[in-house]
């Protein structure tokens, strides 16, 4: 009986002695992995194993921890939040840092410097850029577009201007200093055979309120507006204007295929007036009219859109396309504002003129199919799923 409880007693100095040991001695660090039992059936762990990944720096492997800078507009403020947010949670970019500012061309500047990595801009401003202050965009490269940003035109009922190129001499325009336009305005309306101080002139105002205010006293005749359809602003405007005989001009022109010629940026598209304001309905003038049941009216619009310079990493612009391309369903449901929705890539959409796409880009293009080398018809059936060369015409039976 003595034995056995020295045995006992021997026992619980031995683990005591070998517990200290162990404790002061062996201690988990950030180098420590839990590690799975390793089997090749499980395909991700084999290849951990099989790429030599366990002997590597995982995580700085996988994950991008370079801050992704974006210059944008404050205007731009909602939509590229949610954008980014977005691209965070479905992509390995970890960090962004959003820079807004108050002047589309400063942005541009800084994405030439390279002092940020992404812009959203426009073609009229970056058509200004490079002609009017006559800046090198040669660094610059496209990534995307994004929302639609329509031109607005309104006038008065009272002037029986019902199109933009039969105006009286001297018309008063207002266009608001802070919009797009203000770059851009003289050479639009150029293209539609007017010359500005001979068939109109132009009186700059501080913010659209103002714009529609001196359009209902009268002290400009007609109002110009870049931005997105429906628009909460000239809702909440026209919902509250006295005047209802403001009207918004279809963009009827006797020569639209000669005017999209020369203004390559601009497209034209048919919107739902019902979505403008319920006050604005019904609106008859001249040869036209819109009703709730008649709502759509023809007007411009150009593409805001999302550009880099040629210092990014193609796997960065890479990695957003693919991302934009595979979730605008799932941003556009995280979208409340419905001006903000984005469109699926079709390569319709993107008009390239004077910038050429990141080289990311078009490595994802021809991954689906948008772009190839190869000259076969049958490319057209992979457009948007395979890239296309003679190995996936031969799977597909259409070599």
């Amino acid at each position: 009986m003595l034995q056995l409880f020295g045995f006992f007693i021997l026992s619980i100095l031995i683990f005591y002695f070998l517990n200290n040991i162990l404790k002061n001695n062996i201690k988990e660090h950030y180098l420590t992995y839990f590690m799975p039992f390793y089997h090749v059936e499980n395909n991700d762990l084999f290849k951990f194993y099989d790429n030599n990944e366990n002997n590597l720096n995982y995580f700085k492997k996988k994950f991008n921890f370079h801050t992704l800078k974006i210059g944008t507009n404050k205007l731009d403020e909602y939509f590229i939040e949610i954008l980014i947010k977005n691209f965070i949670s479905m992509s390995y970019v970890l960090n962004t840092n959003i820079i807004y500012y108050s002047n589309n061309i400063l942005s541009i500047d800084d994405l030439n410097n390279n002092k940020i990595n992404f812009s959203t801009t426009d073609y009229l401003t970056l058509n200004y850029y490079m002609n009017n202050l006559n800046k090198d965009i040669n660094k610059l490269k496209l990534i995307t577009t994004l929302f639609r940003q329509y031109i607005y035109i309104f006038t008065n009922k009272k002037y029986k201007i019902f199109t933009i190129n039969n105006i009286p001499p001297d018309f008063i325009i207002g266009i608001n200093k802070n919009d797009i336009l203000i770059n851009y305005y003289n050479i639009f309306l150029k293209n539609i055979g007017l010359i500005e101080n001979i068939n109109y002139k132009i009186i700059l105002y501080n913010d659209i309120n103002t714009l529609f205010k001196e359009l209902n006293n009268e002290k400009c005749n007609m109002i110009m507006i870049c931005d997105v359809f429906p628009n909460n602003n000239i809702i909440t405007i026209l919902n509250n204007l006295l005047n209802s005989d403001i009207i918004l001009l279809p963009f009827e022109l006797p020569n639209e295929k000669l005017f999209l010629k020369k203004q390559p940026s601009i497209n034209i598209d048919y919107v739902d007036l019902n979505y403008l304001s319920n006050s604005y309905l019904p609106k008859k003038f001249g040869k036209y009219e819109f009703t709730k049941f008649r709502p759509m009216i023809k007007i411009p619009y150009i593409y805001k859109i999302l550009i880099t310079n040629i210092y990014t990493d193609p796997k960065v612009t890479y990695s957003f396309i693919k991302f934009y391309y595979e979730n605008y369903k799932k941003i556009n449901n995280n979208i409340n504002q419905k001006g903000y929705k984005i469109d699926n890539i079709e390569i319709n959409n993107f008009r390239i003129f004077f910038l050429k796409y990141h080289q990311g880009v078009l490595n994802f293009f021809k991954e689906k199919g948008y772009i190839t080398n190869n000259n076969n018809e049958n490319c057209k059936y992979l457009v948007g799923s395979n890239k296309c060369n003679n190995e996936t015409l031969e799977a597909n039976n259409l070599l």
